[in-house]
């Protein structure tokens, strides 16, 4: 009768050496890192724009001409359009020059903010307070069925048999 299964020498994956699947997904990783690496300062400073929010940026409709009329928003960047279209529109965009501008403005966003908090200083401790009234014990207190009920349970009487 021979001998099947079971432990045999030399048999099993060498101790130490990875699936071929573990491997796969390391060499993704660690390509994926290099390349955040790479731009880590454009992250970081996009970020830190969302965290302080209100850039406002002028921007102009422009329409192109053709069998379908498109538009396409352009930024503005000349200061004295853009001081003459936010002096005639009180700074809210609007029709100037037979143009259409929009004055958009991002508000700032605290997630922005908190993730770059927690890199700089590291993530806040969070506290988490278990005591009663003033600091004091937590006080409860269990009627005499409901206490039973307990003690039933964990002896196995009333386990799995659906009573209450």
């Amino acid at each position: 009768m021979g001998t099947r299964g079971g432990k045999r020498p030399g048999g099993g994956r060498p101790k130490g050496k990875k699936n071929a699947e573990t491997l796969e997904r390391e060499a993704v990783e660690k390509a994926v890192n290099q390349r955040i690496f790479k731009i880590a300062n454009k992250l970081i400073n996009s970020q830190a724009v969302l965290a302080f929010g209100s850039i406002t940026v002028l921007q102009k409709i422009e329409w192109k001409e053709g069998k379908e009329k498109k538009s396409k928003l352009v930024v503005v960047e000349d200061v004295e359009t853009i001081t003459k279209v936010l002096e005639e529109t009180n700074g809210e965009g609007g029709v100037v020059d037979e143009n259409l501008y929009i004055v958009a403005t991002n508000k700032p966003e605290n997630q922005a903010i908190t993730s770059l908090m927690d890199r700089a200083f590291g993530k806040a401790a969070q506290k988490n307070f278990h005591s009663g009234p003033d600091g004091g014990d937590i006080k409860f207190s269990l009627t005499d069925e409901q206490a039973d009920k307990i003690f039933r349970r964990r002896a196995g009487g009333v386990q799995g048999s659906g009573q209450k």
